[in-house]
């Protein structure tokens, strides 16, 4: 009977791992801790976590499909760098997703949700004073998905989702010196301001202008980096 119930037990222990590598890996790009273009070499990674190669091949991998690394044949892995084209991609469809999320969810929007959207405003304010820039980034993220969130469409939500670690890693890239954030906290007021008058024209046109805004930052802090 113990036998049979040992048997029905499913392994964990490599899955957690490689999920624990892939955190690892994926923390050390978002925060640039490791550079765009930067080799990956699974013997050099396993060596320094002290974990076999397997894991860090699988983590390697799922990096891969979320757009953090790209693989050249017959040059292995390396850290992805985004350019123009994928900037205007990955904006252009964010930009597409949160119109359509906002246009749903404007009717589904209730006081609770408003308390929600205020709470994040204020800790992007609270961010701005203690120049706790990742924090920010993490709080306009949080606005964004909120959005999606009260759309009640979870397909939506989803793919919004698995664009957040390649808008992550191109916020990183980007970096603080580029961001007006007191103007992007202010961006963000106004978004609310027009969700609480139940102005959609508005409240859509405030946010084509925010990602807009957040789109072409990225470009001219590009544009510096290459000259």
């Amino acid at each position: 009977m113990a036998e049979n119930g040992i048997q029905t037990l499913k392994p964990v222990d490599r899955e957690t791992l490689k999920s624990k590598v892939s955190r690892v890996l994926r923390e050390a790009i978002q925060t640039g801790q490791l550079k765009p273009d930067q080799r990956l070499v699974e013997e050099e990674i396993s060596q320094q976590l002290g974990v076999s190669r397997v894991p860090v091949r699988e983590a390697i991998a799922k990096l891969e499909q979320d757009g953090l690394v790209v693989r050249e044949l017959g040059r292995g892995a390396r850290v992805a760098n985004p350019s123009e084209t994928d900037v205007d991609e990955i904006y252009g469809l964010r930009l597409a997703l949160e119109l359509y999320a906002l246009k749903i969810a404007f009717e589904k929007i209730r006081e609770k949700n408003i308390r929600t959207f205020q709470k994040l405003v204020d800790e992007m304010s609270k961010s701005v004073e203690e120049d706790d820039f990742p924090q920010l980034m993490e709080m306009d993220l949080a606005f964004h998905e909120t959005i999606c969130k009260v759309a009640g469409n979870q397909k939506l939500l989803d793919t919004w989702r698995s664009q957040v670690s390649q808008l992550r890693m191109l916020l990183t890239l980007s970096g603080s010196r580029n961001y007006d954030v007191r103007n992007m906290v202010k961006g963000h007021e106004q978004i609310l301001i027009a969700i609480r008058d139940h102005d959609l024209e508005s409240a859509r046109n405030m946010l084509e202008t925010h990602i807009c805004m957040s789109r072409d930052r990225l470009l001219q802090g590009m544009h510096e980096r290459y000259e």
